[in-house]
């Protein structure tokens, strides 16, 4: 079973992730271009972080991480900020409710009745899913912040575990509804918009970075996305910072 070893707390000072797709390009006889793929589409993303950190032991991090996967293959599992410029993402509100895992060890916290209690951490957001005339999928939400933006492009949005990205921006009227436009369909329901997604990646040569006598200095990672069924076995996630 391969583990994956939890991303560090280390202070990226910026970062950048794209998809990559492996699409072979051949003309036909008519003249034609024709497009073809057979490998997954997949994550690339570059994180520049500081030798000090945060704590100030980030280059501490980057060297016990380096031991941790000595002999092994080197993979990670990393939040993966949305490309949107950060600024404008503060900006917004919280939009959506997470689900609160609480635990009494070892049982759960229940009802009188037996069934287990369900926490959430905000207010509900409810959206109804559709598709326009030109066949592009949105959500109507309810319950939102009023009369601002609420969703910007290339943020994650998640139903029930599903996920699609905001395909332009989007801003609530006074009554706290918006119809956000998304690069593909979700179900109706209780709806997460900019979700910070974790996904798992490869690192195929570790960085290195020399300390400078004054001043911080920096690590620039280069990762390969992967998934769980490039392995014959589950992936296991472990976190040794916490």
């Amino acid at each position: 079973m391969p583990d994956v070893i939890a991303w560090p707390p280390l202070g990226i000072t910026a970062y950048e992730h794209t998809l990559t797709r492996p699409v072979q390009r051949e003309t036909g006889l008519d003249g034609e271009p024709y497009l073809s793929q057979s490998l997954k589409t997949r994550r690339t993303y570059t994180a520049r972080t500081s030798g000090i950190g945060p704590d100030r032991f980030g280059a501490g991090y980057v060297e016990i991480l380096k031991h941790l996967l000595d002999g092994k293959l080197a993979l990670v599992s990393v939040p993966t900020l949305p490309r949107v410029w950060m600024g404008a993402v503060r900006a917004m509100p919280d939009r959506g409710a997470d689900q609160i895992t609480w635990v009494t060890p070892p049982e759960p916290v229940t009802w009188q009745d037996g069934s287990a209690v369900g926490w959430i951490n905000r207010d509900h957001i409810i959206a109804v899913a559709g598709a326009d005339q030109s066949g592009f999928n949105y959500i109507d939400c309810t319950g939102l912040p009023v009369s601002q933006t609420v969703a910007a492009p290339g943020e994650a949005v998640s139903i029930a575990g599903d996920t699609a990205y905001v395909l332009r921006p989007a801003k609530s009227n006074e009554d706290g509804e918006a119809r956000v436009y998304l690069t593909g369909p979700l179900t109706s329901g209780n709806v997460r918009i900019g979700v910070i997604e974790v996904r798992t990646f490869e690192i195929p040569d570790f960085p290195r970075a020399q300390q400078p006598v004054n001043g911080d200095f920096f690590y620039e990672f280069q990762m390969r996305e992967v998934f769980d069924d490039d392995f014959d076995t589950p992936l296991q996630v472990i976190n040794p910072w916490s």
